[in-house]
């Protein structure tokens, strides 16, 4: 009999203390962002000079990243292109300015 009275007051027990824990657990690690959830911490910048068209970013899977646009500078029939390479920790790792001869048809 005293065993059936122990196995009830840890079942007493249990119901009051076991919602009050959960609920503490829950604010304790609820208030942190989820690990896929996290805020990159680096960022690349390049100077946007006025007229150059936005940048088209291509992944590169996991070497990275190609950043491309046409700059506003062009000479006739000539039109440049610029490409930017970055690893995938966001450093530079090429950069060019390339120069097509032609219209704007492919």
């Amino acid at each position: 009999m005293k065993f059936l009275s122990f196995v009830y007051s840890l079942y007493v027990g249990c119901k009051t203390v076991l919602p009050f824990l959960l609920l503490f657990c829950f604010f304790l690690l609820g208030h942190r962002p989820a690990a896929a959830q996290q805020p990159a911490n680096t960022r690349f910048e390049l100077i946007h000079e006025h007229g150059d068209q936005e940048f088209t970013a291509v992944s590169l899977k996991e070497n990275g990243l190609a950043l491309i646009r046409e700059k506003q500078k062009s000479e006739g029939n000539q039109r440049f292109w610029e490409i930017v390479l970055l690893d995938s920790t966001l450093q530079q790792t090429w950069n060019t300015v390339m120069v097509w001869n032609g219209g704007r048809h492919w």
